[in-house]
C-alpha cells in the first residue's frame, strides 16, 4: 500500500504506512527482513521530499543492522533481501562487504 501511495505522490499516507509496517513487522519473529525492507523503501521516500534529512542514515543503518546480524542469515529470504537492498546501500552511499556473507 505504501509503495502505491508513494507511487501517486501521496507522500504523507505513503510514510503513514511504511511505519506502520515497521512498527508492525520490527516486533514480529520472521518478519525482521520485512522490516529492513519497509526501512530502505521509507528512506527513498524521505529522500523524495527532503534529501537532506539525517533521517535517511537512521533508517538506513537499521536496515544494514538487520542484514548483517547471523541470526537471520538462513531465512529463505534473505539472499533475495540483500539483492534488493543492495543498489539502496549504494545509493546512499553505504557499503556492507559482511551483509552477502
Amino acid at each position: 500500500m505504501a509503495l502505491a501511495l508513494q507511487d501517486i505522490k501521496d507522500y504523507g499516507r505513503a510514510e503513514e504506512y511504511f511505519r506502520k509496517a515497521i512498527e508492525i513487522t520490527k516486533n514480529l519473529k520472521g518478519s525482521e527482513l520485512e522490516t529492513a525492507v519497509s526501512c530502505v523503501n521509507l528512506a527513498h521516500l524521505i529522500y523524495e521530499t527532503d534529501n537532506e534529512s539525517e533521517e535517511i542514515n537512521s533508517l538506513m543503518e537499521k536496515s544494514l543492522a538487520i542484514l548483517e546480524n547471523p541470526a537471520y542469515f538462513g531465512y529463505d529470504k534473505y539472499a533475495f533481501t540483500c539483492l534488493k537492498c543492495a543498489t539502496s546501500f549504494g545509493f546512499f552511499g553505504f557499503f556492507a562487504p559482511n551483509a552477502m556473507h
